[in-house]
């Protein structure tokens, strides 16, 4: 408890945290905003319902994956790190306890972007003359579903973070994959079926099948154009979690375990 404790206290002080903080409330207002007054415009469904009180879930990801790669980066650069190998003499607790700070930090940023998105996206609905799905159950489970999805990320960047020990590597990585790579590959294994029994199990298909999963929206839904392709939400859970995990543990013995103090 004494080293969660003593890297929450470096976690919560590294300037990263509010700079995320700051991008992920910009994200998460502007954009919801603008697209539920153009989807709604048309009228309100199931699927326009569900493509926007998702968003913050398929697209804002980033942050708490940026934060976990921040935090141990940032320990790195300065060197604090190496303070809390000779204090606590476990590096294999060390990357524990990050793991768990990261988790607590990233489920309070997942809290803050299903409020400010919902809330915007809730004001759509009013603006357009619409009655708000907000609090309904579908709604709600999909606002949890992100939360947990974002605390799978802020692990898996943990991973990361152990493996670039850059913080320009750190960030350059994280903007590209979740921006470029994985959008272009999701909207691949939404275009071609072959490619589907594969990419359904990439990270950001596996995230995307939590935070809108084929129940929800149907087959019309982005993941479940290809006939249910999409993996159910037990399986996509599975799938993150263990691509946070395999990414700590090789990211450990690559790059933490060994390594020589300084």
């Amino acid at each position: 408890m004494k080293l969660v404790m003593h890297e929450l206290r470096k976690a919560t002080t590294t300037p990263g945290l509010f700079v995320v903080l700051a991008l992920l409330v910009a994200f998460c207002a502007g954009l919801p905003a603008i697209s539920s007054l153009n989807v709604l415009g048309g009228g309100a469904n199931d699927v326009a319902r569900d493509y926007l009180f998702s968003f913050a879930g398929r697209s804002a990801y980033f942050a708490p994956f940026l934060l976990g790669a921040l935090v141990v980066t940032s320990d790195f650069a300065h060197s604090t790190v190496w303070m809390t190998v000779l204090w606590f003499k476990t590096r294999a607790g060390i990357v524990v306890a990050k793991a768990v700070v990261v988790a607590l930090l990233s489920a309070a940023l997942g809290a803050v972007a299903v409020v400010v998105s919902f809330a915007f996206v809730h004001n759509g609905y009013v603006v357009n003359g619409l009655e708000s799905p907000v609090l309904t159950a579908t709604v709600v489970s999909m606002g949890g579903r992100t939360i947990l999805a974002f605390v799978l990320w802020g692990v898996f960047g943990v991973g990361l973070g152990l493996l670039l020990r850059s913080q320009v590597a750190a960030i350059l990585v994280v903007f590209v994959v979740a921006l470029f790579v994985e959008p272009v590959l999701t909207s691949l294994s939404n275009e071609n079926e072959v490619f589907a029994t594969v990419g359904k199990y990439l990270p950001g298909a596996a995230n995307w099948s939590i935070v809108w999963p084929v129940e929800a929206g149907g087959s019309t839904n982005a993941m479940g154009a290809m006939g249910g392709a999409a993996l159910d939400v037990p399986a996509a859970i599975l799938t993150l979690c263990a691509y946070a995990l395999v990414a700590c543990i090789v990211g450990y013995v690559a790059g933490f375990r060994t390594r020589e103090s300084r």
